[in-house]
């Protein structure tokens, strides 16, 4: 349980990890202040979820401040959840990916009741790739939006994601911003 503050700012580094069953969740703030390492690409992660049954539940916040940070990361058959109002702020930088969902069985579920924006430019609050999910609840009165430049709140990729949106709400108020962005299959 993360009640307190990680921060994270070295190469290909995570803050909370969750393999093979493992569950965890923070209601504190993850802050990474690096972005992706201009030699190799390795890029930094406020917490990740592999494996069938693991599972990293955010109701706190995770802060980007660097180009190519991901915030938050399944992979696997791992799940977020996404919970309270709990959120990923994109303070500076570009080209940011707030919650990476990929691979058969990797999902993300939202029950939370609080609001996020992209407002860096070229940055995406949510990709799912690879047949991952993102499940919303009727329930949820979220609010997420897209106010940077060419930002998006949702992207799915390939066939077999799937998105269903469940009751929050999806602004989108930057130039060239997407709201929901499903290509291929």
């Amino acid at each position: 349980k993360n009640t307190g503050k990680i921060n994270i700012s070295g190469i290909n580094a995570i803050g909370i990890k969750s393999l093979t069953g493992g569950q965890v969740t923070s209601s504190g703030e993850i802050n990474i202040t690096g972005g992706a390492d201009p030699s190799t690409g390795l890029r930094n992660y406020g917490a990740w979820s592999e494996g069938a049954e693991s599972l990293v539940d955010i109701s706190g916040s995770v802060n980007l401040k660097g180009d190519a940070a991901i915030g938050v990361h399944a992979r696997g058959g791992g799940t977020i959840g996404l919970s309270g109002k709990g959120q990923v702020n994109f303070s500076d930088g570009e080209n940011q990916i707030g919650y990476y969902i990929y691979g058969i069985g990797s999902k993300i579920s939202n029950t939370s009741t609080g609001t996020q924006d992209v407002t860096t430019n070229h940055s995406t609050l949510m990709r799912l790739d690879g047949e991952a999910a993102f499940t919303g609840s009727f329930d949820a009165t979220s609010t997420m939006s897209a106010s940077g430049d060419n930002a998006n709140v949702i992207i799915a990729i390939g066939k077999g994601t799937t998105v269903d949106s469940g009751g929050m709400t999806v602004n989108v108020n930057g130039k060239e911003s997407i709201g929901f962005l499903i290509e291929g299959g």
